[in-house]
């Protein structure tokens, strides 16, 4: 809440606009609270690792890392944050393809309609942002490869595990579950 009032401008209205789309909605199955705006932090937190790349994450200074994104959106052009919008929308739809109503949970490594968990911001992060760059078409290619190896990771990795749990915004954590995450799908497409 303080980062909207603070950045107010063109990045705030994007993070609103992107909170209420039909897309984000469903993929996170509305478990978000808007009024105290975790949908549009976890927004910001995806525009940040993708605009500034998580390799240049700072040590443990999320707020920070936030702000400074919320400030780059302000300063960006009306294309460049279409060019974002089109980015988020294309992960949204991505990862609701392949986890439907357990996208961003732990819950996905199971077929049930039954017992889905609440939604993990940490793995909302590298889903979000490592599944943005495919296509339609690619997903429909690489999907059952790419749901096989994101639940091999929360199945199989208890490293992997462990940076979606503890200590989440850690420098190490963030870059730990980054890299694992890059490497598993980029086995997954070969």
């Amino acid at each position: 809440q303080m980062r909207n009032c603070l950045y107010n401008g063109p990045a705030t209205r994007w993070l609103g606009e992107a909170a209420e789309s039909a897309i984000f909605q469903k993929a996170t199955g509305k478990s978000l609270n808007s009024k105290e705006m975790r949908d549009r932090e976890a927004i910001n937190r995806f525009c940040a690792f993708w605009l500034r790349g998580w390799e240049n994450y700072p040590a443990g200074d999320m707020d920070g890392f936030l702000a400074d994104t919320l400030t780059q959106m302000n300063r960006s052009s009306e294309e460049e944050l279409a060019a974002l919008r089109h980015v988020f929308v294309q992960s949204m739809g991505n990862n609701y393809e392949l986890f439907r109503e357990h996208a961003f949970r732990k819950s996905l490594i199971q077929e049930s309609p039954h017992g889905r968990s609440v939604m993990n911001i940490a793995l909302f992060d590298v889903c979000s942002v490592h599944l943005a760059q495919f296509s339609d078409v690619q997903i429909a290619e690489f999907g059952p490869r790419l749901k096989k190896a994101v639940r091999t990771l929360i199945t199989g990795n208890s490293s992997f595990v462990q940076t979606i749990t503890y200590s989440t915004n850690s420098r190490n954590q963030v870059r730990d579950r980054f890299s694992m995450m890059r490497d598993a799908v980029e086995e997954a497409t070969r």
